[in-house]
């Protein structure tokens, strides 16, 4: 079965139709997504059965709209330019990333002055 899906232009996101894809009738669903749009059923089946993370895009809708993105499922696609494949086959150590405190956060926007 080939999904349908958009073509991204300049960025790493691809929507993918899902509305052909059967999800068996005695799969589990957690109780905190059970209410929400199908493309999050579809994005925890994906989850369970092909280990794959996927965005349910109804997540950015109000409810009233869900059904407008209730068949689509978010895909990031990663993208290494060739420029930097060779730097991809180096060993490199893994390193932890530093977690910053969140007093050090801003969540308000600031505004350039003029």
């Amino acid at each position: 079965m080939r999904a349908r899906s958009t073509v991204p232009e300049g960025a790493y996101f691809v929507l993918v139709n899902t509305a052909r894809l059967e999800i068996p009738s005695d799969f589990a669903v957690p109780d905190m997504i059970k209410d929400r749009a199908r493309d999050w059923v579809v994005a925890w089946f994906v989850a369970q059965t092909a280990k794959v993370v996927l965005i349910p895009p109804t997540d950015f809708y109000s409810k009233e709209h869900w059904d407008l993105g209730k068949d689509w499922i978010r895909v990031c696609v990663a993208v290494l330019p060739l420029a930097l494949l060779p730097l991809a086959l180096l060993p490199l150590p893994l390193l932890p990333l530093p977690l910053l405190p969140l007093s050090s956060v801003s969540l308000t926007s600031r505004r350039a002055s003029s």
